[in-house]
């Protein structure tokens, strides 16, 4: 049994000395310099910026920029290659060349399964909680609508406050403008409506 512990900076010495963490490659007579493994940080950035691709302006998940993502991403973060700005043209040397497939074979593989298992998991949470705040936000409004149909109860003869609430949960599944819902309400309480613009007549 060892007499006593083993130095964190002997540890390092032998990572560095025999786990040498770059590599050059020559692709059609370019040099193209590879780090092997990527630092904590590096890693977590490339995860993060492949997640943020796969949701749009909207925050709708879409599932085909994800390989395009992880691909240009490998390249920006693994190598020394600026990658073309147009869209297209990053997409022709991605999925045109052999490029990425160059490239990949050079690197950790282990640490690289880590990084998209850990993908994988931040696109699930994203969109379980996208979820849960949509349902929640659907609840709130919907409970606004009813108070709001209690509100304008008055203007309703003989529709009770239960009649607007069904037919609210009845449409449940259609686009309500809630502005529009909003502005109404205003324009009835301040008596600037006329009995033709409530009836829905021109």
């Amino acid at each position: 049994m060892a007499e006593s512990r083993i130095s964190s900076q002997k540890i390092l010495d032998i990572t560095n000395d025999y786990y040498y963490n770059y590599a050059t490659i020559e692709w059609h007579n370019l040099q193209i310099d590879i780090s092997k493994t990527l630092s904590g940080f590096e890693a977590e950035d490339f995860a993060k910026a492949v997640v943020e691709s796969c949701f749009n302006e909207d925050g709708n998940y879409t599932p085909f920029e994800r390989e395009y993502a992880e691909r240009l991403y490998t390249i920006e973060f693994y190598t020394n290659i600026d990658m073309p700005e147009k869209y297209s043209d990053r997409y022709n040397v991605l999925f045109r060349t052999d490029l990425y497939n160059c490239v990949c074979s050079e690197i950790n593989k282990e640490q690289y399964l880590y990084i998209n298992e850990a993908i994988d998991e931040m696109i699930r949470y994203k969109l379980n909680n996208d979820a849960e705040e949509l349902k929640k936000q659907t609840a709130e409004f919907f409970d606004h609508i009813k108070e709001l149909a209690t509100a304008l109860g008055d203007l309703f003869d003989g529709v009770t406050q239960e009649d607007v609430s069904n037919l609210f949960d009845a449409v449940a599944d259609t686009t309500i403008d809630e502005s529009k819902t909003v502005e109404l309400y205003k324009k009835i309480n301040a008596d600037n409506i006329s009995e033709s613009e409530v009836n829905g007549e021109n």
